[in-house]
């Protein structure tokens, strides 16, 4: 009923490809046309958040994407947020980005 998706590599893309990269991981489709992106599991409830790693206080400076999707009889887009907030909290005052903002 939930998933926690970590896109670890996310900070070798060049900074100007990387919403491209994140609007294909959501919204992306099949060379057939077919819909395939992460929005298109239409009962889940979607949030992302981009961390820097080097707020946990770790010696890494590693930027990576934190995608959390909870079905929709599960508490959807509320407990989604909810989960961000959580890593959010985490990590210290982080950037996030809605499904909506896409």
């Amino acid at each position: 009923p939930a998933a926690l998706l970590v896109v670890s590599d996310y900070q070798e893309l060049p900074p100007r490809h990387r919403l491209g990269v994140l609007r294909f991981l959501l919204h992306g489709q099949s060379p057939e046309g077919e819909q395939w992106g992460l929005a298109s599991a239409g009962d889940y409830g979607l949030e992302v958040v981009e961390l820097e790693l080097s707020q946990y206080a770790t010696p890494q400076a590693q930027r990576i994407l934190v995608i959390a999707m909870v079905r929709s009889d599960r508490g959807g887009q509320q407990a989604a947020q909810r989960v961000v907030g959580i890593v959010r909290h985490l990590a210290g005052a982080a950037p996030s980005k809605s499904l909506h903002d896409m």
